[in-house]
């Protein structure tokens, strides 16, 4: 199921550094820039490289894994 678009957003965290890196967004923002603005203040206060995620997909309980756009080669960006 793709997202309405009245319910994209985008989350920022703290870009993996290898394999066992956990991500840990915690805010949601409405708006590309608003997400890159807070991602560049936190680069530039901690020194560390923050990454932009984009919603991409809903997955819901009834849903098979196999069944997600992802898998089919979906991603309409």
């Amino acid at each position: 199921m793709k997202p309405d678009t009245r319910d994209l957003f985008w989350m920022i965290c703290r870009t993996p550094t290898g394999r066992h890196s956990k991500t840990e967004p915690r805010a949601r923002y409405s708006t590309f820039e608003a997400a890159w603005d807070d991602a560049a203040k936190l680069a530039r206060e901690t020194g560390m490289n923050f990454s932009v995620l984009a919603h991409v997909d809903i997955v819901t309980p009834g849903d098979r894994l196999t069944q997600s756009s992802l898998f089919k080669g979906g991603l309409d960006v």
